[in-house]
């Protein structure tokens, strides 16, 4: 009923639900419903909303092992830059829950804002090797010289079966200098780089890689039509996004 009351709306009455699940004997159900709460006190818009409240109630889930409400803790204190808080919740949200292997990521994230590269790199890979397909961009994003295959093959994974767009561009951009972001060296091929741009610009809102081939056909006196065509195209995506 909780969860009915909160899609329609009801917060009120959706939160009467939640609390007497929450202080129920039956641990999964309680730990869902005081993760909920946690949920509707922060993110939802109704007048009752308060930080606070959200806090105390994913603490409560987040004490009894509920992954979530970890997580949301973690967000929250990265948010509030109390990054030493924000890792130790989201260390317990990928210790206890499989679900929450985008806490590595998270992590990663904060060790790479504070120019912490060892510790980041490490982050990245436990995410990668649970299966999350940004921390295995990352990954590849600290990989140099000595792993360009590797680095190659795990863009050409997350383009080819998970259609991810910064890896589309990361591909094309190597193949279009001949280089990677640490100068590691590739035979430099146009007509692999103009292949990725060209997946990339397929997919939807895509703008950076329509300009970008754009140019490229351009510079290398290929497709004229084809560039101006590309160009009008992100020109509506843009507009459409102003509106």
């Amino acid at each position: 009923m909780g969860w009915c009351c909160e899609m329609l709306g009801e917060f009120e009455e959706s939160i009467k639900w939640y609390e007497h699940a929450a202080y129920s004997d039956d641990e999964y159900f309680s730990v869902e419903a005081q993760c909920a709460l946690g949920n509707i006190y922060m993110h939802s818009n109704f007048s009752g909303a308060n930080e606070q409240i959200a806090i105390s109630w994913y603490r409560k889930a987040a004490l009894k092992g509920h992954g979530c409400a970890q997580a949301s803790l973690g967000h929250y204190y990265k948010e509030k830059k109390d990054f030493a808080t924000a890792i130790f919740w989201y260390m317990k949200a990928a210790d206890y829950s499989e679900d929450e292997l985008d806490a590595w990521y998270e992590v990663g994230k904060i060790h790479q804002s504070l120019h912490n590269r060892e510790e980041a790199r490490y982050c990245f890979e436990q995410g990668a090797n649970l299966g999350s397909s940004e921390s295995a961009f990352q990954l590849a994003n600290y990989m140099g010289n000595d792993d360009i295959s590797e680095k190659m093959q795990i863009y050409e994974n997350l383009a080819n079966y998970e259609e991810h767009r910064g890896s589309m561009i990361k591909l094309a951009q190597m193949y279009e200098l001949g280089r990677g972001e640490d100068n590691c060296i590739l035979e430099r091929d146009i007509d692999e780089a103009i292949r990725w741009y060209t997946k990339a610009a397929n997919l939807k809102d895509e703008v950076y890689a329509k300009r970008h081939i754009a140019e490229l056909l351009r510079r290398e006196k290929r497709d004229f039509s084809e560039a101006e065509r590309l160009v009008r195209l992100a020109n509506q995506i843009e507009e459409n996004i102003s509106l």
